[in-house]
């Protein structure tokens, strides 16, 4: 009775952690960019009382004879399902349809560059430029691709409407490291996001009225997107953000619509993917699973109080 005690022990424990699980799900239920996860079992030790015996002439072959001694966790998996996407009119909102993650970063922007300073990963593009022109996070972090110092000459005016009309792409060299997407202050306006990740705008320069380039639409940047072999290994590291792990293998960086990355959509955010019916499905399965333990532990209980009453 004591080994079923400390057994369905085991099962009220993991069951708890998948309720945790699930609870944090349906908190995230609408946190932009959320990735649900689920929580799965394996068991645990067997205990052989009897090994097995094979065939001979005059008799059978048995099988063991074992009692198994509980369950433990076998993984909380990241579930990289496409969210729905939200429109929110804000052109500096992007969702990315398809695989990949934005690149964002803390850290002095020359570092950034040189590649010394941590790359994190984020589903969430709720991002706006800052008073220096810098597009950033909610919470400061900076949006990294290339800027426009990475472009040749011949590609930085294109008055083309790029929403209407191709234009070849940026003869970018992605093996260089991303840094901060930063605009000249009050230089440009009418700012626009393509579906590749080129950020466009309107160039007006007050100081020269002459200049031929005013009112012509120039791309200045290049969002970065990266994937992942496994992304269901990446580290989760709160505020909507991803880090690379031992097992997520190393990014693959490149522009969206290249190398199997997806399109982002600008104006739109990437909703939370957790469903509500599975969750409430799986919240009951861990429900009836901690009050099916419970009733083990206590039956086992009654057993060693009706052996306890043998002595009067």
């Amino acid at each position: 009775m004591l080994r079923a005690m400390y057994t369905s022990i085991t099962g009220l424990r993991n069951h708890q952690t998948m309720l945790d699980v699930v609870g944090n799900n349906i908190a995230n239920v609408n946190t932009n960019g959320f990735k649900a996860s689920s929580a799965s079992f394996k068991t645990l030790l067997s205990q052989t009382t009897q090994g097995a015996g094979a065939p001979s002439a005059t008799l059978g072959g048995t099988n063991n004879i074992q009692v198994g001694l509980g369950m433990t966790l076998d993984s909380i998996s990241q579930k990289f399902t496409q969210g729905a996407l939200q429109g929110t009119g804000v052109m500096t909102d992007l969702a990315i349809q398809g695989d990949g993650f934005f690149q964002v970063a803390a850290g002095s922007p020359a570092n950034i560059a040189l590649g010394t300073v941590p790359i994190n990963y984020t589903r969430a593009g709720n991002f706006a430029f800052d008073s220096t022109g810098t597009l950033v996070s909610q919470d400061g972090n900076f949006v990294l691709g290339w800027s426009d110092t990475d472009l040749t000459n011949s590609q930085l005016s294109n008055p083309a409407d790029p929403l209407s009309a191709p234009i070849p792409l940026f003869d970018l060299d992605i093996t260089d490291n991303t840094g901060v997407i930063q605009l000249p202050p009050n230089l440009y306006s009418d700012i626009i996001i393509g579906t590749d990740g080129r950020v466009t705008g309107i160039y007006n320069d007050t100081s020269l009225p002459a200049d031929p380039r005013n009112g012509t639409r120039e791309t200045v940047a290049q969002l970065a997107l990266s994937r992942f072999a496994n992304p269901g290994g990446l580290t989760q590291i709160g505020n909507n953000r991803w880090s690379e792990s031992l097992n997520s293998g190393a990014p693959v960086s490149d522009v969206a619509q290249n190398n199997g990355l997806g399109s982002l959509f600008a104006g739109n955010l990437e909703m939370s993917n957790v469903d509500l019916a599975t969750e409430f499905t799986e919240m009951i399965k861990a429900q009836r699973g901690f009050q099916a333990n419970s009733r083990t532990i206590t039956t086992a209980d009654e057993i060693l109080q009706e052996l306890v009453n043998l002595k009067r």
